[in-house]
């Protein structure tokens, strides 16, 4: 069963199954004002060191992803067929 994560707090996961060498070295989400954000995150290595590159992806599929708490929106009920 997924969780849903705290306000403010997220995981990252290592993607031990990589099979593009872009492909992120760890993918996750975390949760900030309601919204998902999915993120993802690379091993790099810099002249200062090594470091961890990330990104995030608020949309999937072209579609905004759901907030928390879902917002039911009751002013549209005759539209209902039954």
């Amino acid at each position: 069963m997924a969780r849903t994560p705290e306000e403010g707090k997220g995981v990252l996961f290592s993607a031990d199954k990589k099979g593009n060498p872009k492909a992120p070295d760890f993918k996750g989400e975390i949760m900030v004002e309601g919204r998902i954000i999915k993120l993802a995150a690379w091993k790099r290595q810099s002249a200062y060191g090594e470091l961890i590159s990330l990104a995030h992806n608020t949309y999937s599929g072209g579609q905004p992803q759901q907030t928390y708490p879902r917002e039911i929106n009751n002013d549209d009920d005759n539209s209902v067929p039954f």
